[in-house]
């Protein structure tokens, strides 16, 4: 590849993990399908710029690579096509909804392969982790000033939505009487935020492990303890657990170089420490919510009753929320949620068979990180860790929410996860 064109290319992959963290979009139509025609998040139909950086990156290295020379060509042409004969034959038949989310879904796959394949030529690797690193910090220096002004920061450009403590469905806080919202960054929910910035915090850390310059170290270590107040803010209760999971699984495997490197556990603690302090009424208010007729128990109940009735092949990709709609009598749109759970979301919408496939899908890449880390040595030993930890962070995620399957950014975030993983093994 000419050096121009070297430039170019990795100035796309920067810029694919930091649009993906970007809800700008632009909205075609909601399919209000039994929702009295009120807008929904999880129907809408919409363009983001992260699909078009997206597509037109891989389409660059498809010129750039020749990939029809690639001896991979066969099984990831097979993959592609089978994404799209399997919602064609089985699924579209039973709702409009279905050909838009069957594309979604194979826009995951075609990221994943993608990733696998980019993350294993030299450089690009770091290139991936500087970019989460650097959207990050500015996701965070975003939800520092949600939090403090308690409202949106006017960043539409950035696909920032309006949020505030007197509008209807953002979530909040309710502390003394007085609602203060959570931070959000560009993401459509402060969970989603904490979800990024694990990841987020995991490269911060492999980039500071690997690197030699003191100067940069100490960027790292700063960076690192900026996104983790910036988690914080999210006050996302799983999210702030799924944080330490992987911060605890990085530093047991890497033993070694977390003694020889002490001053960043000092920082994490430390960091830890004063967030606690300063936030604990917040956090504490977390802790006491008031119990609400829509609440995880409620959607969990509803989608295991969907289940039941469409055991084998589920009610389609996409019909889960015209399907959830007529289980739950909420008056608002935005209460009429998927299930809370990520393995019971894809077992409703794609029966027993998608969620067989999923698992077969996630042992693979589990047995592909432990491969790695009991068999790579140096710098590959912990890229190897941090990824693999925060795959473990991110499964404990799916135990309680959804948006790794209904909602863009995480719905990105996840398979660009899988991809470098997957990555590690070269032929």
């Amino acid at each position: 590849m000419k050096p121009i064109f070297e430039k170019i290319f990795k100035t796309l992959v920067f810029l694919l993990v930091f649009t993906l963290a970007l809800q700008k979009r632009h909205i075609f139509f909601d399919i209000s399908t039994n929702l009295n025609g009120q807008f929904s998040e999880y129907l809408a139909i919409s363009v983001f710029l992260s699909d078009i950086v997206l597509s037109t990156t891989i389409a660059i290295w498809l010129f750039l690579k020749n990939i029809s020379k690639n001896k991979h060509k066969y099984w990831i042409f097979a993959l592609i096509a089978l994404n799209i004969l399997i919602p064609l034959f089985f699924i579209s038949p039973r709702g409009e909804n279905s050909i838009y989310f069957a594309i979604k879904s194979m826009e995951w796959l075609i990221l994943a392969i993608f990733t696998l394949n980019v993350s294993r030529e030299a450089g690009y690797k770091r290139i991936l982790a500087i970019s989460l690193v650097f959207s990050g910090v500015f996701q965070s220096l975003i939800a520092f000033g949600q939090f403090l002004v308690q409202h949106s920061l006017g960043l539409r450009i950035f696909g920032e939505q309006v949020i505030g403590k007197y509008i209807s469905g953002v979530a909040k806080i309710d502390m003394d009487g007085e609602k203060f919202i959570r931070a959000y960054g560009t993401f459509a929910h402060p969970n989603q935020l904490s979800a990024f910035l694990i990841l987020a915090c995991a490269t911060a850390i492999y980039l500071f492990f690997q690197e030699s310059r003191n100067k940069q170290r100490i960027l790292y270590g700063i960076s690192l303890i900026i996104m983790i107040v910036g988690n914080y803010l999210t006050f996302s209760r799983s999210g702030l657990v799924a944080l330490y999971i992987c911060f605890a699984l990085i530093f047991i495997l890497l033993i070694k170089k977390a003694f020889e490197y002490k001053k960043l556990l000092v920082a994490v603690l430390v960091t830890t420490i004063l967030a606690v302090a300063v936030l604990f009424p917040y956090l504490n208010a977390r802790t006491n919510t008031a119990p609400t007729s829509y609440n995880r128990t409620l959607y969990n109940k509803a989608g295991w009753e969907i289940f039941k009735q469409h055991p084998v092949f589920g009610v389609g990709i996409g019909n889960m929320i015209p399907e959830m709609s007529k289980k739950l009598d909420l008056k608002e749109s935005w209460q009429i949620q998927p299930p809370h759970n990520f393995f019971l979301e894809v077992a409703c919408e794609t029966g027993t068979i998608g969620l067989v496939l999923i698992l077969i899908l996630f042992i693979q890449v589990l047995k592909t990180g432990i491969s790695n880390i009991r068999t790579k040595e140096g710098e590959s030993l912990i890229y190897a860790t941090v990824l693999t930890s925060t795959f473990c962070a991110l499964i404990f995620l799916m135990f309680f929410d959804h948006y790794f399957y209904t909602l863009q950014q995480t719905q990105l975030l996840l398979w660009l996860l899988i991809g470098m993983i997957l990555g590690l093994t070269k032929d």
